[in-house]
């Protein structure tokens, strides 16, 4: 059986996954299932589909991550 984190995992260390088109949610939920730490291998690439939004009081961000060369 494979559960999320295992999917996870194996996708953000294959080396052909160049970009991570990311969601930062401002707000904590409760579950068993984490991103891993992706600033160890992407950093902040500025794009055109960036912003910073708001919906029922919840903020987020979309923002997109390039692989650390």
């Amino acid at each position: 059986m494979v559960g999320g984190a295992e999917i996870f995992r194996d996708a953000f260390v294959d080396p052909q996954l160049r970009y991570v088109y990311l969601t930062r949610v401002e707000v904590h939920c409760d579950g068993d299932t984490k991103v891993p730490d992706l600033d160890r291998d992407f950093v902040h690439d500025a794009w055109d589909g960036e912003q910073t939004l708001e919906d029922n009081g919840v903020r987020y961000r979309i923002e997109r991550l390039v692989r650390r060369t």
